[in-house]
């Protein structure tokens, strides 16, 4: 059997290297980022094709959510379930993920939320940077003494 503890620290590492290569990104990024529009004045139907298509993408591709999913309905979904129900179960997620987003996305647009956090993007974007850093030098110190 092959010993994995060598490629579990390399993963350890290298994801604690990204997490501090963000946040130093996140701490020397300009302020006012400016988002740019590929397709000069979008109508609200391309906006809307766009945001749920990068909404599909960020569920589909996000492991904590396929964690999260697999540790509920893991429970719910039996061995003898048939082709029909498993689906079912599975459309249901979907929905309820998609609908969790989109109350997410109202809330924060109805709120002005959205105006609140672009009026403190420095502090809040110094703040997150810090974060980041302080984590992935706790992670590399705590694999250092693990190794000693």
């Amino acid at each position: 059997m092959v010993d994995m503890s060598g490629v579990l620290l390399a993963l350890q590492s290298l994801g604690a290297c990204l997490l501090g290569y963000i946040g130093f990104r996140t701490l020397i990024a300009k302020d006012d980022l400016s988002v740019l529009q590929t397709y000069g004045h979008p109508t609200s139907f391309i906006m809307l094709f766009k945001g749920a298509g990068e909404g599909f993408l960020i569920s589909l591709l996000n492991p904590k959510i396929a964690i999260f999913f697999l540790a509920i309905f893991s429970h719910v979904i039996q061995a003898d379930s048939s082709l029909v129900e498993t689906v079912f179960i599975g459309i249901i997620a979907a929905v309820i993920d998609g609908l969790w987003y989109v109350c997410v996305a109202l809330v924060l647009i109805g709120a002005g939320i959205v105006k609140i956090f672009q009026a403190r993007e420095t502090t809040i974007r110094l703040v997150s940077g810090l974060i980041l850093v302080f984590i992935a030098i706790y992670l590399l110190g705590g694999m250092l003494l693990d190794l000693t």
